[in-house]
């Protein structure tokens, strides 16, 4: 597994858990991927960011995505998903759980299409997994707990996304506390 990201606890709890990490802003994503797959590209690729992908001078598609939002041309910033349609092996699978809310523009649809990519996409399925994934942290065969980083009482729910969505404080999972109010 290979995980990409700029946030420094991010990338170093993937790498904790075993994945090869990849910072953008430091590496070209495309050329890593190839260097990492001796140029053949991945076999399956995920795109969990979506619209909130971050922009880089280095890649100007990133500032034009940003513009175009900007000017109410395009509500999302797709630069990942471009990245893995040129990356992404023929016949491979991109897969989108990423969020995305509206309009894209300057996608390279006839690449895609004679790679003869397949796109998975659409929101989580949480009924679906979620009995299956319990029963397997129950069994100990997944222990999520390096994920968590904070605990909190759920009053303090809205301190703990606004600390989330404004990547502070390494905040990358909260629980609630199991605190008894009293």
């Amino acid at each position: 597994m290979i995980a990409i990201d700029c946030l420094p606890e991010r990338l170093s709890m993937a790498e904790a858990g075993g994945a090869v990490v990849v910072d953008f802003r430091e590496d070209s994503v495309i050329e890593r991927l190839q260097e990492l797959t001796h140029g053949k590209g991945p076999d399956k690729c995920i795109d969990a960011v979506g619209m909130e992908s971050h922009v880089s001078l280095a890649q100007p598609d990133t500032l034009y995505d940003r513009a175009e939002q900007a000017i109410l041309m395009e509500n999302d910033r797709p630069h990942v998903l471009r990245e893995m349609i040129y990356v992404c092996r023929p016949a491979g699978v991109i897969s989108i759980p990423g969020v995305y809310s509206g309009l894209v523009d300057n996608m390279p649809i006839g690449m895609a299409m004679n790679k003869g990519l397949t796109f998975r996409m659409g929101q989580t399925h949480v009924n679906r997994w979620t009995d299956d994934l319990l029963s397997r942290i129950e069994d100990g065969q997944i222990d999520p707990s390096f994920l968590i980083t904070h605990t909190a009482g759920l009053e303090d729910g809205p301190e703990m996304y606004r600390l989330f969505r404004d990547k502070q404080d390494s905040c990358i999972k909260v629980v609630q506390s199991l605190r008894r109010q009293e």
